[in-house]
């Protein structure tokens, strides 16, 4: 069995690092309710099996907290609920359960990844930020895409509507063919906010990347806002990407 280090203050236990894979907090680890730590810190309430999480259960990011200068590619606070398996340290999400993000943006639906992919499957599902609670269909746009969209609002084929994607982003404007079109829209995401021309921006994977011809554009939403926006270089340097800083 592996020994943890560990600082005892007034009877308070401090953990002081965090070991490969899981350690056990408290409750039964091996085959029961648990409260496991993983190696970057993340913790994870919930069912266990083999002192690893197994079925219903709880798991929240820790971001860069415990590791500085590396990240498993979820924010601090991401927590997602709902059945999990793992297997030597590999944690999937495995099923119906939620996704919380730190301002409260609520993703509801079939997972099948991790706090970094989520994974969210297309079929039936919810979206919850504050005043809003939407139930609807979590769908591909197009049969290659990674993402599914769900539209909580109006139009959003041909139309003037509310979209909200896997990758929490929100977008509001007008929609032609299922993409943004070129009227005033807003674009939200857990940590911030852009308003402009949709046409302006392409929208991937959760950033906003500006083709050249609309550099003016992006200029003038970088001069408005630096501390949100900055361009990062492009697909084989003719690309200027803006992407929203985190």
């Amino acid at each position: 069995m592996k020994v943890f280090p560990t600082i005892v203050f007034a009877g308070t236990i401090l953990l002081v690092s965090c070991s490969p894979y899981w350690r056990c907090e408290s409750g039964a680890c091996d085959g029961g309710h648990a409260r496991l730590i993983s190696k970057y810190c993340d913790v994870y309430e919930g069912e266990t099996r083999n002192g690893e999480p197994e079925g219903m259960g709880r798991w929240t990011s820790a971001g860069s907290r415990c590791t500085p200068g590396f990240t498993t590619g979820a924010a601090e606070g991401l927590m997602y609920e709902g059945p999990v398996t793992s297997a030597n340290g590999t944690f999937r999400f495995d099923g119906e359960g939620t996704l919380t993000y730190p301002n409260g943006m609520v993703l509801g639906g079939t997972f099948k990844g991790h706090l970094a992919s989520p994974g969210l499957q297309p079929g039936s599902g919810f979206f919850r930020y504050g005043n809003v609670d939407f139930r609807g269909e979590w769908v591909k746009r197009k049969a290659d895409d990674r993402e599914v969209l769900m539209c909580i609002q109006g139009d959003c084929l041909n139309g003037r509507g509310i979209r909200v994607s896997s990758t929490a982003m929100i977008v509001e404007g007008t929609f032609r063919n299922g993409s943004p079109a070129g009227s005033p829209c807003r674009i939200s995401t857990p940590r911030n906010d852009a308003q402009g021309l949709c046409s302006s921006f392409w929208i991937t994977s959760g950033k906003l990347s500006c083709p050249p011809k609309q550099k003016r554009h992006c200029d003038w939403l970088i001069a408005r806002d630096p501390g949100n926006y900055q361009y990062d270089p492009g697909l084989y340097g003719w690309l200027s990407r803006l992407t929203i800083k985190n």
